[in-house]
């Protein structure tokens, strides 16, 4: 059986670097190219970091040929610091590298979204969150996956204390049947969850919420 061959972008979050750490054990990838603003070492021989200018993604993007794309990029409104510059991200950037792959033809594509993800949503975050979903299914990649994991429990590097105030929160709350949407959802289900979903390649669009990537 031919190994394929992974993109990752959104590899400095907290998804994003969990989702490599687990990766280097995978023996489905021959290679798994991450493209970064930043140089990323001590990955080993399977992973290759491309540093590319973002402002250019057509010329830095041409030549690179695989099938399937993780998708972990994101912000957030504060650290983006107005509400445009965050769907320019989001939104924007997400769909501009998903389109150039899929004209390279990449087959699958995985994204990290949100629980309630929805382009009619009153949240603006949620209304981005939906938007890029609606864009990324219209490109018709032959299997599309969007994980909705609520609030993201895991350890990060930068300081969030309302974040961290919500997990707080959700974990308390989580625990009543009645409020267990709000419960928040482990860093390492969310990965293991995209394993399954990279390695078994269903067809058509897919949409993973909470509950069911909480079960990974």
């Amino acid at each position: 059986m031919k190994k394929k061959k992974l993109l990752i972008y959104g590899s400095t979050g907290l998804v994003g670097k969990s989702f490599i750490e687990m990766a280097k054990d995978w023996d489905f990838y021959s290679e798994i190219i991450i493209i970064s603003r930043k140089p990323i070492m001590g990955l080993g021989d399977k992973f290759t970091v491309k540093n590319i200018n973002f402002n250019n993604l057509e010329a830095e993007l041409k030549d690179i040929m695989v099938d399937d794309v993780f998708c972990a990029l994101g912000t957030t409104i504060k650290k983006a610091g107005s509400k445009e510059n965050f769907k320019k991200v989001d939104l924007d950037l997400v769909l501009s590298i998903a389109k150039i792959l899929h004209s390279s033809e990449a087959k699958r594509f995985l994204l990290i979204s949100s629980q309630g993800a929805n382009s009619s949503s009153i949240s603006f975050y949620l209304k981005i969150k939906g938007l890029i979903e609606d864009e990324i299914l219209k490109l018709n990649f032959q299997s599309s996956y969007f994980l909705r994991p609520s609030i993201i429990d895991g350890d990060r590097e930068e300081s969030r204390p309302l974040e961290y105030l919500g997990l707080l929160l959700g974990r308390f709350i989580g625990q009543l049947a009645l409020f267990s949407y709000l419960k928040p959802t482990k860093v390492k289900s969310i990965v293991n969850c995209s394993k399954y979903c990279l390695e078994n390649e269903e067809l058509g669009a897919q949409y993973l919420e909470h509950h069911i990537i909480k079960n990974f």
